[in-house]
């Protein structure tokens, strides 16, 4: 996102195809036209080099449903100005998108949760892309955690949590995924949690098998290229 003349990181994203991005709703909720001082830097793993390709962003389509005091349905879908080039250096693909999850799917027991968030609370941020690995934590305990938030904890969010692990603040909107088969596929969205790996605090992720038909019913029927 545009800060004076230079651009910051704030969210994460998966790639789904060449001209959509996946993220957060929250990312987005209240910038209106403001998405036009945000770009989408793809194909990097470090944050501070010239690597991957920057890209305009055409429109920002955040859940319709989006509820912003206890960010139930917190998606959205960013459709870029030109494709992601998905330029091959010999053999290795240099951007990859993140495979979707067959409808009625169960999430992993264990996931992996990618970002360029803060390194812990009131930490910095970090330079280069960083991935930890969480098991899924049980729905009704993670349902206590967090009853003190009226209505908070809603069948479309999960949580996972792992000893001194966690996703953090500029995380937001990254893809918790797993590996099946040689194939990384997105179950989750990273949306939000009390502090960054605090006991028993696990992170919350917006459930990516409950909006396929929503994912795929705004990417089909946009056909403007």
């Amino acid at each position: 996102k545009q800060s004076g003349a230079t651009f910051k990181h704030f969210c994460g994203g998966s790639v789904v195809n060449q001209r959509w991005i996946l993220t957060a709703g929250h990312c987005f909720n209240g910038l209106k036209h403001s998405y036009k001082k945000v770009r989408a830097k793809v194909g990097a793993t470090h944050w501070d080099t010239d690597a991957g390709a920057v890209y305009e962003l055409a429109k920002v389509v955040v859940h319709e449903n989006y509820q912003s005091f206890n960010y139930n349905n917190d998606i959205a879908l960013i459709k870029l100005k030109q494709p992601v080039k998905f330029k091959s250096e010999g053999e290795h693909r240099l951007v990859n998108t993140m495979c979707m999850p067959s409808p009625g799917s169960q999430p992993p027991t264990r996931a992996s949760v990618y970002g360029w968030g803060l390194l812990s609370t009131y930490g910095s941020i970090s330079s280069q892309l960083m991935k930890v690995i969480l098991d899924k934590y049980d729905t009704s305990d993670c349902n206590d955690v967090y009853h003190q938030f009226v209505g908070k904890f809603t069948p479309q969010m999960m949580c996972y949590a792992m000893a001194g692990k966690d996703a953090c603040q500029g995380d937001s909107g990254g893809a918790l995924s797993t590996n099946i088969d040689g194939k990384e596929i997105q179950f989750g969205i990273v949306s939000f949690g009390q502090g960054c790996s605090l006991e028993n605090h696990p992170g919350i992720y917006t459930n990516v098998v409950l909006y396929m038909d929503w994912i795929n019913k705004i990417i089909t029927s946009d056909k403007q290229v």
